[in-house]
């Protein structure tokens, strides 16, 4: 038998509702009480849960957050991955890791491919210089640098 993933068309047809009516429930909009009910009793019966590739699409965006790190290897920078790995678990957000090798050829490839990813934010230890960051700012993604001093080394 196969499985497939349960769609919103699926719990409009259940409810006998329709697809916009469910979009509406769904995201806290207006409804009767009866037909919200009805909405999310078969929603949960059919344990649909949305599709974030589906809203993404629309957003024209995959959402999450780049981590771009010189060394994954380096304990700091391990510990950073860590951290940032964890509060994006607790949202429900995707991370993609990349690792620049301080290389700032390196990092440009990086910073192209997550603009390309669409994702919302970007934290980095960065390796280049101002011009090399401008893409991300075109995008309008969130940045936030971080570095450790001299004297932080473990």
């Amino acid at each position: 038998m196969s499985m497939r993933r349960t769609t919103i068309k699926d719990v409009a047809e259940a409810a006998r509702v329709g697809v916009a009516t469910v979009s509406r429930v769904l995201s806290g909009g207006s409804a009767s009480p009866e037909t919200r009910e009805r909405v999310l009793t078969v929603a949960a019966q059919l344990d649909y849960r949305p599709s974030a590739l589906g809203r993404n699409l629309r957003q024209q965006r995959s959402g999450g957050i780049g981590l771009l790190l010189p060394d994954i290897t380096d304990t700091f920078y391990g510990r950073l991955a860590d951290g940032v790995l964890a509060c994006a678990r607790s949202a429900g957000e995707p991370v993609i890791l990349g690792a620049t090798g301080d290389d700032e050829e390196r990092e440009g490839e990086l910073i192209g491919m997550l603009v390309e990813q669409g994702v919302d934010r970007v934290i980095a230890v960065p390796s280049g210089e101002g011009e090399i960051w401008a893409p991300t700012l075109r995008a309008g993604l969130t940045t936030v640098f971080a570095h450790r001093s001299a004297g932080g080394r473990d």
